[in-house]
């Protein structure tokens, strides 16, 4: 059985601040109601996925007779690193998802994962316009909003591990995504890509000794 995990604390590790970009396919306007299949990359009631569910509650509530969201799902249904993609496709008109699972088909993202300026800095500043424009460009699609901002990355190991320093992270096995290839790059650990709720098993099963993950929602999946 796995042990409980640790975190590991030090300044460093706590590389970067996520905000998690909506994504609106465009589409022409209708007369009759209009429903918009939408995915989010964790499952829809852990905690990342919560905020856009209230969202899409609120539009359904709101938008009675003209515009209704249907969540097909989370990961589960869609893949999260392929949401982005099946949105530029039309399979799907809305993706919650971080920059790092789009920064296939549009790098400049990351610009979100690197400021720390708020959404409504962003917004005021231009910045978010900007990114806007490009999410146009590359995707034919819209940044709606943006929730998560300064929330910090951490990387975490199961409490068996022996480790006094970060030299001892060398050679170990860590879930991770993109935005953590830097880190993990400079300390020698081993990237596995492990769907966010199979971690816990991941771990059990001695398959990583440890993830990267933010501080929200550590608990979600066991």
């Amino acid at each position: 059985m796995m042990t409980p995990r640790r975190r590991l604390a030090p300044l460093p590790l706590r590389i970067a601040f996520m905000g998690l970009g909506f994504w609106l396919a465009s589409g022409t306007a209708r007369a009759e109601e209009v429903t918009l299949k939408a995915a989010v990359f964790v499952p829809p009631t852990s905690t990342y996925g919560i905020p856009f569910k209230r969202f899409v509650d609120h539009v359904n509530e709101t938008g009675k007779g003209t515009l209704q969201i249907r969540i097909v799902g989370g990961p589960e249904a869609v893949p999260a690193d392929g949401q982005a993609q099946a949105v530029k496709t039309g399979v799907l008109d809305i993706a919650s998802i971080p920059p790092a699972y789009y920064k296939s088909v549009m790098v400049e993202g990351d610009a979100q994962v690197l400021s720390d300026m708020t959404l409504a800095e962003q917004r005021q500043s231009g910045a978010y316009a900007a990114l806007d424009k490009i999410a146009g460009e590359r995707m034919g699609s819209r940044y709606l909003t943006t929730y998560g901002i300064g929330v910090p990355f951490h990387l975490y190991v199961t409490k068996d591990m022996p480790i006094s320093s970060v030299n001892d992270l060398k050679g170990l096995r860590f879930r991770g995504q993109p935005n953590y290839n830097a880190i993990f790059k400079h300390y020698g650990i081993a990237g596995v890509n492990v769907a966010v709720p199979e971690t816990y098993t991941a771990l059990e099963r001695g398959t990583v000794q440890g993830y990267g993950y933010p501080l929200w929602g550590i608990n979600d999946f066991g």
